[in-house]
């Protein structure tokens, strides 16, 4: 009943395991009389002081705090009395993945005391209760976990202006506009990055940071992807949530953008140009964009040098 009590006590012998399967018990708590109230629940399940069934505890990292979805997670546990001939099954109690499935697992299967979920498995915002069941001499007990998995950022674009230029000379800006989040895990980062899309290689455009309009050349695109560049933006919360955006400008599909080659004598003109203001960079303490002026210099390179090797072919 209502009362000003944090603390419950419950009388031994008055939860008996023949009674109910299990009790349920919800606190609700209010701030003054007309404020705002809130309430949780827990489930408790009575058993026979000396039923000789295994007690079940199962543990996480900071399951207090939402999940990040796009890491994996772990769920360790631990068997009362002998470990000799206990059996585990993990199972989902509570949420929509079924985790006695082996292809959402990194551990081998569900029958293990260590269960491995795989990163990206989890569904964003929903709430699971994970369980682990041990038998051991043909009596079973159980433990389990309830968490939240977090939301990543949403609500925003991907713009990217001009749709084509030149390696090493078009200056291509980048902007990740409208993306917003819960307060509690602000600040938004942003990171910038192209894909070849024949052989899927990734190469970044910026790392992450907190800036969510950016200005950059970008190294010629494939030959045999007809000098396209896919561009794509990921968006992360101070939590570690992210997720990417593989369309721009408010189209459907793959963000394409075509960056033709320099000639060879050319993109060697540009590159000296780009290594001379390189210290300056270093002084202003940029090394990683320094390290991603390297690597466009030497995609740009090598696209140039396949350009005038065709040529010759050619000729």
């Amino acid at each position: 009943g209502p009362g000003a009590a944090a603390t419950l006590a419950v009388a031994a012998n008055k939860m008996l395991p023949a009674a109910a399967s299990y009790y349920t018990f919800t606190l609700s708590v209010r701030l003054g009389a007309t404020g705002t109230a809130s309430s949780a629940s827990v489930k408790v399940y009575p058993k026979a002081a000396n039923d000789g069934s295994p007690s079940v505890q199962v543990f996480g990292t900071d399951l207090s705090s939402p999940i990040v979805p796009n890491l994996r997670l772990v769920l360790s546990s631990s068997v009362s009395g002998t470990q000799t001939g206990v059996t585990y099954q993990w199972t989902t109690a509570n949420g929509d993945v079924d985790l006695r499935q082996v292809q959402y697992l990194r551990s081998p299967n569900s029958r293990t005391s260590l269960l491995v979920v795989k990163a990206a498995i989890l569904t964003p915002g929903m709430r699971y209760t994970v369980r682990l069941t041990a038998t051991r001499a043909g009596t079973s007990g159980f433990g389990e976990v309830a968490f939240n998995v977090d939301d990543p950022p949403s609500g925003g674009t991907l713009d990217v202006s001009p749709t084509s230029g030149v390696s090493l000379t078009t200056l291509f800006t980048f902007a990740a506009p409208d993306w917003q989040e819960d307060a509690d895990s602000l600040p938004i980062a942003y990171k910038f990055h192209y894909e070849q899309p024949t052989d899927k290689v990734v190469n970044r455009i910026a790392a992450y940071s907190s800036d969510f309009k950016i200005t950059r050349t970008l190294p010629a695109g494939p030959a045999v992807d007809n000098s396209v560049l896919n561009i794509k933006l990921s968006v992360r919360n101070a939590l570690g949530t992210e997720t990417t955006v593989s369309a721009c400008n408010l189209a459907v599909g793959a963000c394409a953008v075509t960056v033709e080659a320099h000639s060879y004598s050319e993109t060697l003109s540009e590159i000296s140009s780009l290594v001379a203001g390189m210290q300056s960079l270093l002084d202003a303490g940029s090394a990683g964009a320094v390290l991603d002026l390297i690597s466009q210099m030497l995609a740009a390179l090598g696209a140039a040098s396949a350009t005038t090797s065709g040529r010759r072919r050619a000729a």
